[in-house]
């Protein structure tokens, strides 16, 4: 998974999308990482980014890890959909 961006900022200096998708995000690598029998590797090296990969999942994990991303998608889909042109959700799945 990659993040990357920024969302248009209100006259308050805020912007809510930016803090939904970065609650979103902060908490599935969060979970995915206190998951001990997975293997995951991520990266933020600037503000804006994040890069998020699972090394290793076990049979046993398969199910839960797709609950947890399958809950990432769908949150950052109903984003894109409520706030259309400040977020882009585009999916490319590897093999």
């Amino acid at each position: 998974m990659i993040v990357r961006g920024h969302a248009v900022r209100e006259a308050s200096g805020n912007s809510p999308v930016c803090a939904a998708v970065t609650i979103l995000t902060r908490t599935v690598v969060r979970t995915l990482e206190a998951n001990t029998a997975l293997t995951v590797r991520f990266n933020a090296p600037e503000e804006g980014v994040l890069d998020l990969e699972v090394l290793e999942i076990p049979m046993d994990q398969q199910s839960w890890l797709k609950g947890v991303s399958d809950l990432l998608y769908r949150g950052l889909r109903d984003l894109s959909g409520d706030a259309p042109g400040e977020i882009v959700v585009n999916e490319e799945r590897s093999t």
